[in-house]
């Protein structure tokens, strides 16, 4: 009895002992072509790689990485010898185990990646096919023919939104569902549109919301979220800014990558005029310097925004007033708020953010801002004293005299 009673507690302290770390994650393979090289695990925290384990790559390709984890995170596995990194998602625990075959990556060990992988191969190939197919149709002269390429194209566009939305229909609160929801097809058009999958978007929003409240690159989700509701519900629910309304706050991006907000400064009315200038190297835009200097100081807010093609050239700003650029218009909140479909336009908004007037201009925007600043403010100017000329005139005060004491004398 006291014999059995030694070997259980040996038992479990040595399954207590050696139990392996729960955080623990392990990362192995073997690739011929990356031996003798370097290999790194590096997880993709606020947008930044951090590298968390790397090892020299043994003489027969084989590797093993391990490192700890408290939750789900984004990694990549990179290698010296320029093979392209692998995505991966890691658990904490998942003993990952990576294989080769005719080139392709396959993992091991973990549901999630192995689905991931599966969906990357899948919309990589269809990508790739998307892409010949825009080309054809580039160089197609028929329109019959340009007509069957595009629906051979909506075709693919169609089956790679369902292989992706396949997925995080059943997984929405995996950091893949999320990944899914950023990918796009182009450097403008996202793969699932937020027009037709509101609900996918906010779904997954909240849910990695309520798993991860505190990763940065969730909150940076949740915040395009609501950035592209807000430009749903602007541009599609009949929201289009009418003379008299207070419109919502407008945030314009500058070129240092800050942003302004109207309303918002010191201005009593501001001036937002948009423009393009497609095509058109070195121009400016239009030049408000007679109306800058004759309504700045009564309070004229000025803000002028261009829209440029990308690779554009741009001058060195070197006006008063405030003027950015922008590359590409329907990126933009304030765009969809104020209802914007056509350049040049302009809108006058008061202090409160009450919208005055939309496309005025000549002598009806002189008089309506004459009518809303008022007659200008007279400037003071400071009486000039010469300083030098005062201490020179400027006798210097006598001191009183001093008393004189007499001796006391004895009689």
């Amino acid at each position: 009895m006291r014999f059995s009673c030694k070997l259980l507690i040996i038992i479990i302290l040595s399954f207590f002992g050696c139990r392996p770390d729960v955080g623990l994650v392990e990362v192995s393979g073997q690739l011929s072509s990356a031996a003798r090289g370097e290999v790194s695990l590096r997880l993709l925290r606020d947008g930044e790689p951090l590298v968390v384990a790397e090892e020299r790559v043994g003489v027969n390709g084989h590797f093993l990485l391990r490192c700890s984890i408290d939750e789900c995170e984004l990694a990549e596995l990179h290698f010296s010898n320029g093979q392209p990194p692998i995505s991966l998602v890691l658990n904490p625990s998942d003993r990952l185990e990576l294989t080769w075959e005719r080139g392709e990556c396959l993992v091991r060990g973990s549901y999630e990646i192995a689905q991931f992988h599966n969906i990357e191969k899948r919309l990589a190939a269809l990508h790739s096919e998307l892409a010949a197919l825009h080309q054809a149709i580039t160089d197609s002269i028929s329109v019959p023919e340009r007509d069957r390429l595009q629906q051979r194209a909506d075709t693919l566009v169609r089956r790679a939104q369902e292989i992706a939305l396949s997925y995080i229909q059943r997984n929405p609160c995996t950091l893949t569902a999320m990944l899914l929801l950023n990918a796009q097809i182009d450097a403008s058009t996202r793969l699932i549109g937020y027009r037709q999958y509101r609900d996918v978007y906010q779904k997954v929003a909240r849910c990695l919301s309520e798993v991860y409240p505190n990763r940065h690159d969730v909150e940076a989700f949740a915040i395009t979220v609501q950035r592209l509701e807000l430009r749903y519900s602007a541009t599609f629910s009949g929201a289009t800014p009418q003379i008299g309304s207070v419109l919502p706050l407008l945030r314009i991006p500058l070129l240092d990558s800050t942003e302004l907000s109207i309303p918002g400064g010191r201005g009593r009315i501001t001036l937002l005029g948009v423009e393009a200038r497609w095509g058109q190297p070195g121009v400016g835009g239009v030049d408000y310097s007679a109306m800058y200097e004759r309504f700045a100081r009564r309070g004229l807010n000025l803000v002028q925004v261009l829209s440029v093609i990308e690779g554009s050239k741009y001058p060195a700003d070197t006006v008063r007033w405030t003027r950015t650029v922008i590359t590409n218009p329907a990126r933009y909140a304030f765009v969809a708020q104020l209802g914007i479909d056509r350049m040049p336009c302009n809108f006058v908004i008061d202090s409160r953010g009450r919208l005055l007037a939309k496309d005025v201009y000549g002598i009806e925007l002189e008089q309506l801002l004459e009518r809303h600043l008022g007659a200008p403010q007279p400037v003071r100017v400071a009486k000039p004293i010469d300083t030098l000329r005062r201490v020179v005139e400027t006798p210097m005060p006598i001191a009183p005299p001093v008393p004189t004491v007499q001796p006391e004398v004895e009689v």
